[in-house]
């Protein structure tokens, strides 16, 4: 009887050393979580100690690139300046220089334009009509000595113009104003071999035998010269004229009567 209630309470009696044991078991199981747990908390101290250490690293690294951005501002900004200033001078200079352009060319414009006016000048000047004219216009203004020059100008150059007739007969006329007796004679001569039928023909024949007679010379040409006008024009001032001189043709040349000359009538440009 004894055994058997000892086996009875031999179960009983092992139920709070069972408890026991698991007791201990977990406590264990929960020391070990803690260590894990606790160096777990470690690993992540020591993560962010790593991550701190990184951000200030960082925060210094964007500190220093603050600072060289704003080295870089500053230097941007002193080239800028700079950039500006080029920009001033290059317009300043590009403003001169189009202005010296712009003068050099309308200087230049002004020596063409002065180039081509004094062409046209120059043309209107070596114009035919307008040698002659001026040369008659000096004429008739009695400036003799210029209107001999510019009828022999005209001659000079127009050899074969249409005023070449004239132009002898009145620079004939021109040097007789003068008194150059024998540059009237030549011209009157040279006229009057060119141009036999001339209607200037009578007056040239008078005013070349009276050159002859004031030069002095053969006054037997000059008798036929003046001759020859009353035989072919007997109706003309110049044949009452040479007859006048071929009563007095004995006389001394000096004392031949001095006759007013007056210029043949005014032609048209045409036939001066």
């Amino acid at each position: 009887m004894k055994r058997f209630t000892v086996m009875a309470l031999l179960p009983a009696a092992l139920v709070p050393l069972t408890g026991c044991l698991a007791t201990e078991a977990h406590v264990d199981d929960l020391r070990r979580q803690m260590n894990a747990l606790n160096s777990s908390i470690s690993q992540m101290q020591k993560n962010q100690a790593d991550i701190n250490a990184k951000m200030d690293t960082l925060s210094r690294d964007l500190t220093s690139h603050s600072e060289n951005l704003h080295d870089f501002d500053r230097e941007l900004s002193k080239v800028s300046a700079k950039l500006d200033d080029i920009q001033t001078v290059f317009d300043t200079r590009f403003s001169d220089l189009g202005k010296n352009i712009k003068g050099q060319l309308d200087e230049s414009k002004k020596r063409e334009d002065a180039a081509v006016r004094a062409a046209d000048e120059t043309a209107r000047a070596l114009l035919p009509s307008k040698v002659y004219g001026d040369a008659y216009a000096l004429l008739l203004k009695k400036n003799y000595e210029r209107a001999a020059q510019g009828f022999s100008v005209y001659l000079e150059k127009f050899p074969n113009g249409e005023f070449v007739e004239s132009a002898y007969y009145y620079m004939g006329d021109a040097y007789w104003s003068l008194g150059g007796w024998k540059d009237s004679a030549v011209a009157y001569a040279t006229m009057l071999q060119k141009f036999p039928a001339s209607q200037f023909t009578p007056a040239a024949r008078l005013r070349y035998a009276q050159c002859l007679l004031k030069l002095g010379g053969d006054k037997k040409e000059a008798q036929t010269y003046l001759q020859s006008i009353v035989r072919d024009y007997p109706d003309s001032q110049q044949a009452r004229l040479a007859q006048d001189y071929l009563r007095d043709a004995v006389a001394p040349a000096a004392k031949a009567p001095a006759k007013k000359w007056q210029p043949a009538a005014k032609h048209s440009a045409k036939k001066r």
